[in-house]
């Protein structure tokens, strides 16, 4: 059997041919040209796509590991600087508490609206008004009131308008004054341990007048003139101990002992003159030997005392104190012969009428 024979479709086929076959559209070339043409840029453009799809994953995990490594060196810095940044921070507290205390800020606020010349001034005059006021707080705290004083000086004149300065000088005048008192505490202390009576009173008038509720001021001075006014009575036999060969001051004398013996610590001097006066009370009213002289002729009288009568030589024992002795004798002259007799010493006294009338 024979296979038909086929004859493309062409020009060259013949008219009869092409009858028996099916026609090509027009389209189908430039359909297949098309096609053609995306193949070729698919081939093409595939790789490059592909290349920026790797670049662009790969700049990412490079970003993500960056910022994994940041992040690990940002956890270690901070944990190897707390211990400097607490270090730090230890180191300003005191200043900030200072600058606190003092009502100003640790930095000023720049002036908004002026020119860099003058913010910069500003600036630095408000931090030399930052400096005094610490410099102020930390001599107060410390005690060096002089620096205090001088510091704060230098801030009223940096800024004399500061609120801040008016408690400021409030806090240094009251911690001199303070200052004055314990001065004066320890001046009165030691008067007192001198036993200057007069000197403390004084001294505790001041604290006084520099703090009327001051109480070591009030209680000293009131114990200075206790002790004041004991010295006074004690002088007042001491200084004349015939003063007690009399009955009233004698009883007076001895009033005063007895207060003397229950007063509570009156030191040393005051201790030792209550002594000497309860000594001298004693031997008041202890009898002395009075020798008395004369010539047989002359009578011989002791005021308050008694006669005595006529003799070359009487002794008689009389109580310390100061005797008139008197002598008569008729055609002559009155003799009269004073005489103190002094605790635990004997006397002797010559009484004779010589002079004719």
């Amino acid at each position: 059997m024979n296979s038909p024979r086929l004859t493309p479709p062409g020009p060259r086929a013949g008219i009869g041919d092409n009858r028996g076959s099916r026609s090509i559209p027009a389209w189908f070339w430039p359909a297949c040209a098309a096609l053609l043409l995306i193949a070729l840029g698919v081939v093409v453009l595939l790789p490059s796509v592909a290349e920026k799809s790797d670049h662009a994953a790969e700049t990412a995990e490079t970003a993500e590991t960056a910022e994994t490594a940041e992040t690990a060196e940002t956890v270690e810095t901070a944990g190897t600087a707390g211990t400097a940044g607490t270090v730090e921070k230890v180191e300003t507290t005191e200043t900030a508490e200072i600058a606190e205390i003092a009502g100003i800020s640790p930095r000023g606020d720049s002036p908004v609206g002026d020119s860099h010349e003058a913010v910069s001034e500003a600036a630095a005059r408000e931090a030399e008004f930052r400096d005094a006021m610490t410099g102020f707080l930390t001599a107060l705290k410390a005690g060096e009131l002089v620096q205090a004083d001088r510091a704060l000086a230098k801030a009223r004149e940096l800024n004399p308008g500061a609120p801040v300065l008016g408690d400021a000088g409030r806090r240094l005048e009251s911690a001199k004054k303070e200052r004055e008192l314990q001065r004066l505490a320890r001046q009165g202390r030691g008067a007192e341990a001198r036993e200057d009576w007069q000197q403390a009173i004084a001294i505790y008038t001041r604290a006084i007048r520099l703090a009327p509720d001051a109480s070591f001021a009030s209680e000293g001075k009131r114990r200075a003139g206790e002790r004041l006014e004991l010295r006074k009575k004690l002088d007042h036999y001491l200084g004349d101990p015939g003063r007690l060969q009399a009955d009233q001051p004698r009883a007076n004398a001895r009033l005063l002992l007895e207060h003397l013996e229950r007063f509570p610590n009156p030191g040393p001097r005051l201790s030792a003159d209550r002594d000497r006066l309860a000594d001298l009370l004693e031997a008041s009213v202890r009898p002395v030997t009075l020798r008395i002289r004369s010539d047989d002729q002359t009578e011989v009288t002791i005021h308050r005392v008694g006669r005595l009568g006529r003799f070359l030589q009487h002794e008689i024992e009389l109580r310390p104190g100061n005797y008139t002795v008197v002598g008569y004798r008729e055609g002559f002259r009155d003799v009269r012969r004073k005489i103190s007799l002094r605790p635990g010493v004997e006397a002797e006294i010559l009484v004779r009428c010589e002079e004719r009338i």
